[in-house]
């Protein structure tokens, strides 16, 4: 079995701003629900496989333990530790943050 993958308080506020942004934009629960599972569901391969995604090139400093990877135009950065830790989800069109 492999590490547990945990979303941060951060990551899940922002996954629901964009839950209420594609239901704004679509006007359907249906689609901003699939969206969201799907994201959701895509960070379960790091829990046997943590290292699949490229080092986060945004993470100032980052010893290697931050990694980064995009799923419906959306980069969602973690940090492998004792479990993975889900830390941000952002939209690629938005300016890149140094952190």
């Amino acid at each position: 079995m492999g590490k547990k993958v945990v979303w941060t308080r951060v990551a899940i506020e922002q996954l629901s701003e964009v839950h209420e942004y594609i239901y704004n934009t679509t006007k359907s629960f249906r689609i901003a629900d699939n969206v969201i599972l799907q994201i959701q569901n895509s960070s379960e391969i790091l829990s046997n496989n943590p290292e699949i995604y490229p080092l986060d090139i945004y993470k100032l400093r980052n010893t290697g333990s931050y990694r980064a990877y995009e799923i419906f135009h959306y980069r969602i950065s973690y940090r492998i530790e004792d479990q993975i830790y889900i830390t941000s989800l952002r939209h690629t069109s938005r300016i890149p943050k140094l952190y």
